[in-house]
């Protein structure tokens, strides 16, 4: 937040795991609840990535911009629409945290380098994370 020139862009797993995570356990038709919708919602993002990913940054501007900006546009007038529209304490918090970071999310529509999630990056420091706390109490690199 605090490095000039940067801007930070979010990631959609994120915010589909929000939402996700709100879902009650003991519901037997989830169909029509809302975090099943956005979910839907959020899966339609997903499905044009999948279409664009072999495309060159350029293109994928181009198509993000025409078939994505108006899903995002969409769900985050749904989200604001929908967010007081719940007693469920997990969904409360799933509304409030991509409406919070709405312009985060929205960072990937404008830079085809920017991904729409950063799984990718998280898979690749995992082993450094793991062995982090596997080393915490090692005594030497040897013993490491």
């Amino acid at each position: 937040n605090n490095i000039e020139g940067c801007v930070n862009a979010y990631c959609w797993a994120h915010a589909r795991r929000k939402f996700r995570d709100s879902l009650p356990n003991d519901l037997e038709n989830a169909e029509n609840t809302l975090p099943i919708i956005a979910m839907n919602k959020i899966k339609k993002l997903f499905a044009i990535e999948k279409e664009i990913e072999a495309l060159s940054p350029d293109k994928k501007v181009k198509i993000r911009q025409l078939k994505s900006k108006p899903l995002i546009d969409d769900f985050f007038s749904w989200c604001k629409s929908n967010q007081n529209a719940t007693a469920s304490a997990k969904l409360s918090r799933a509304f409030k945290y991509v409406l919070n970071h709405e312009e985060g999310l929205r960072q990937y529509l404008y830079d085809g380098y920017i991904p729409m999630t950063n799984s990718l990056d998280e898979r690749v420091i995992r082993p450094f994370t793991t062995g982090r706390k596997n080393w915490l109490f090692s005594a030497s690199v040897s013993g490491a």
